[in-house]
């Protein structure tokens, strides 16, 4: 069985990429004639495809009905599985705030305070699943290693493989911050010149605060509480204009989401100070003294692994604000 069903797989994904409809009796598929051109060949694939269709349904003595629907299941499946977890995160906050709209539409204080809870819980880990925020994290770690009175270059290199694999394994690119190129100067400094290489790292974090996803991410988890504390003074009208504004930005992070723009590659060896090989231009050193959030998306400055001195979090784990 276990041939079967690598077979079947094969021939699931066969025909969601030839489109070819399911619905045919038992026999020989006709023989299209082919020829030199694509359409000749993909006649030729398609045919393949059915005749192996039709010997795995004789095999294992299913129906081609039963056959389609096993191919049905393993499709779902596989798409299940393409979804990020950024992705599903979108998805069940827009459920809920379908849900709270409705509550606060009705005045249900309770029943609205209960969902904006929830959607604050998601939000703050929808926050957490953005692979700049993974990477943040991790070069936070590494910055702290090498910060020490003894730079921990072991540990800072190992963080440091923590964060690019968080960027590398991203199913979506387009919410990946452009940070290659400091991590790749970093690593190739963290032990001959550990004081440069946390140079780099810190330019990492800069652009990682200014990163937009993070910054609408961050946003919904202010709006929310906003919400939650308009509710609670029964302000009808500021908690649907609170959730209308959480409604907007769900939308452009999907659409982040779906982007998937050319990865920057990072230039091998580049160190500060030195221009990329075989282009010309201005040296390149590491930022310094940049503003947080600076260049961003307007609103609140995202955080880089944690928000700037002066931020306020969104309350959580209390009786007054989502937890």
């Amino acid at each position: 069985m276990a041939a079967y069903s690598v077979r079947a797989a094969g021939v699931a994904i066969v025909f969601l990429l030839l489109g070819v409809p399911f619905g045919c009796q038992r026999g020989q598929p006709p023989t299209q004639p082919g020829g030199v051109g694509g359409g000749g060949q993909a006649a030729s694939a398609q045919e393949q495809a059915l005749q192996e269709l039709l010997k795995y349904a004789q095999d294992t003595g299913q129906t081609l009905e039963q056959v389609r629907q096993d191919l049905e299941r393993l499709a779902a499946t596989q798409r299940e599985r393409g979804t990020s977890a950024v992705q599903t995160d979108l998805h069940v906050l827009s459920v809920l705030l379908n849900q709270a709209r409705e509550a606060v539409a009705a005045k249900d204080s309770a029943k609205s305070q209960a969902l904006l809870a929830r959607m604050g819980r998601v939000g703050r880990g929808l926050l957490a699943e953005l692979p700049g925020q993974k990477a943040a994290l991790c070069i936070e770690r590494a910055v702290a290693f090498l910060s020490a009175e003894v730079p921990d270059t072991a540990a800072a290199r190992a963080a440091l493989a923590s964060a690019a694999d968080a960027l590398a394994q991203a199913k979506d690119t387009g919410l990946v911050p452009n940070v290659g190129k400091s991590l790749e100067s970093a690593r190739g400094l963290i032990d001959a010149k550990p004081e440069e290489a946390r140079r780099w790292l810190e330019a990492a974090l800069d652009e990682c605060a200014k990163d937009k996803v993070a910054t609408w991410a961050y946003n919904i988890t202010l709006d929310i509480t906003s919400a939650f504390q308009a509710v609670q003074r029964e302000a009808w009208l500021v908690a649907a204009a609170e959730l209308d504004q959480v409604q907007t930005l769900i939308t452009k992070l999907q659409s982040a989401a779906s982007a998937t723009p050319a990865p920057a590659v990072p230039a091998q060896g580049q160190q500060p100070g030195v221009a990329p090989a075989g282009g010309g231009g201005q040296a390149q050193t590491p930022p310094a003294g940049e503003t947080l959030g600076s260049g961003g998306a307007s609103g609140s400055p995202a955080p880089s692994a944690a928000p700037a001195a002066g931020q306020q979090l969104p309350p959580s784990g209390d009786a007054t604000a989502p937890s």
